[in-house]
């Protein structure tokens, strides 16, 4: 994710708008804008005793700025580490483990300053790494580096790195972040780096309410139960685009438990629209899913990237319901829509691609357009077998696999010509040969490298369904339709 090039678009977005402000102002001299909020300056190497006036005043600590923003604020944090448990106005105590970044209703919050910037457009938040630590020491790390619970209206988090959080107290969800019935959370350009928690979600728990995440990472985060990087539950309208989960870890490591998984996203009950993500590396132990879980969740996928994700850690016993889908694990009736996606070098001990499942038999109907399924595997599996890309426990069961596949290279299945009734439903355009990728995946799920771009005259060139190929451009932002034919794959 480049933000060099993201800078120079602002950049030209506001000349545009400079340019048409003067004409309008010309035109209509008597127009006049509404105030906007204050701009609250905050510099971990400050002095104490600012007012966050301007860098020169600045407030040391970041929790005072929080105390001083009203609604409609915007609080500009400029490089450095920033401890949940200090101020100067008494509000926390030092060491305090529930100490946490409180957000707070129409203040926005951004990170990547260099003192003495002017304007957001400056920002570069690789360079200027700010960080919300909860590295406080004393009795251990604070239970949620950052919350934002119960807020009617939105929240913005904006250019940092959140880490060493870990929801083991009274709370056990979202070590990095703890988000429960606010309306809209908006973060962009955020880094969810080694939280834990004792429940859901290592990185980021978000439920009861919806978020728009923009360019936002998932990375080496670990939850006991669902959702190694980030659980999702309960939210009908949550937009992730460019967000990927790298190396986190689900450790649930009971002989049985069902409905539980994911060791980078784990949803339930919600609708998510989830746009050029990926899931790389992810770890699910006695659970579906390595890369993601669903639990009676629908919602859109389009450009993904499922690589080298695990769900196979104890490989004896093998009760039902667990243990499956090394990329995907779709339970009670998840029926998402996936375009163009790419799912290699995932492994699980059923399923290496994906798996399903049903509570009284509460078949999917997902449905799988363009999309790609090689180069995965499962114990015992034959290399290229129907397993190695799909498992559905409810097979020959009533009401058992009615997943649908359109325009898909999906290995072990026979293509259209002749489809597999153990992979769900053949729409059409199917196939089931070598993808030639640039680069196969080599070694050992979560540890995997590849470089899945198609090799020129690969199979899966211009044969897909370009009905199904709605958004623009891919996963690496190139033009998604080249030539008159959407290709297969993320």
């Amino acid at each position: 994710m480049k933000r060099t090039n993201e800078r120079k678009h602002r950049a030209s977005v506001l000349l545009a708008f400079v340019v048409l402000a003067a004409l309008l102002a010309a035109l209509i001299p008597q127009a006049t804008t509404a105030q906007a909020g204050n701009i609250i300056h905050v510099n971990i190497n400050a002095a104490t005793g600012g007012d966050g006036a301007s860098w020169g005043t600045a407030y040391k600590y970041l929790q005072d700025a929080l105390a001083a923003a009203a609604d409609g604020d915007e609080i500009w944090v400029a490089k450095g580490t920033y401890y949940p448990d200090l101020d100067e106005g008494g509000n926390v105590t030092d060491n305090d483990r529930a100490a946490s970044f409180a957000l707070k209703a129409g203040v926005s919050i951004y990170g990547g300053f260099a003192v003495g910037d002017t304007s957001r457009n400056q920002r570069d938040w690789d360079i200027n790494l700010t960080v919300l630590s909860g590295a406080i020491g004393g009795s251990g790390s604070s239970f949620h580096v950052v919350t934002a619970n119960a807020i009617s209206g939105t929240v913005t988090l904006d250019g940092f790195t959140i880490t060493a959080g870990n929801a083991n107290g009274p709370t056990t969800g979202g070590g990095g972040m703890r988000s429960i019935g606010t309306s809209n959370v908006e973060l962009a350009n955020i880094v969810f780096s080694g939280n834990q928690a004792a429940g859901t979600g290592g990185g980021l728990d978000l439920r009861s309410g919806n978020a728009v995440m923009n360019r936002v990472t998932f990375e080496n985060n670990i939850s006991v139960n669902s959702g190694g990087g980030m659980f999702l539950g309960s939210s009908t309208g949550s937009v992730l685009t460019d967000v990927a989960f790298i190396g986190n870890e689900m450790t649930l490591d009971l002989p049985f438990f069902v409905g539980t998984g994911g060791g980078g996203l784990g949803v339930r009950d919600s609708n998510p629209t989830l746009t050029n993500v990926s899931f790389i590396g992810n770890t699910g132990a006695n659970g579906g899913g390595g890369g993601l879980f669903m639990d009676r969740s629908n919602g859109t996928i389009t450009n993904a990237l499922f690589l080298g994700n695990l769900a196979a850690k104890e490989v004896t016993p093998n009760p039902p319901f667990i243990q499956g889908g090394g990329g995907l694990y779709l339970y009670r009736g998840s029926s998402p829509a996936l375009t163009n996606a790419t799912f290699a070098g995932n492994y699980a001990i059923d399923g290496g691609a994906i798996a399903l499942s049903a509570a009284n038999i509460v078949a999917s109907t997902a449905r799988f357009s363009n999309t790609i399924m090689a180069d995965n595997g499962c114990q015992g599996c034959a290399d290229g077998s129907v397993s190695t890309s799909i498992f559905d426990f409810t097979a020959g069961q009533t009401g058992g696999t009615q997943i649908v596949f359109a325009n898909s290279l999906v290995q072990g299945c026979g293509g259209s010509t002749s489809w597999d009734a153990a992979c769900g439903f053949d729409v059409g355009g199917n196939i089931d040969t070598v993808p030639s990728f640039r680069q196969r995946p080599v070694g050992t799920a979560p540890n995997v490298s590849a470089d899945l771009r198609l090799n020129v005259g690969s199979p899966a060139i211009d044969v897909g369904l370009n009905s199904a190929a709605t958004y623009p451009t891919d996963n690496v932002g190139k033009p998604r339709i080249f030539n008159s034919t959407v290709d297969m794959g993320a």
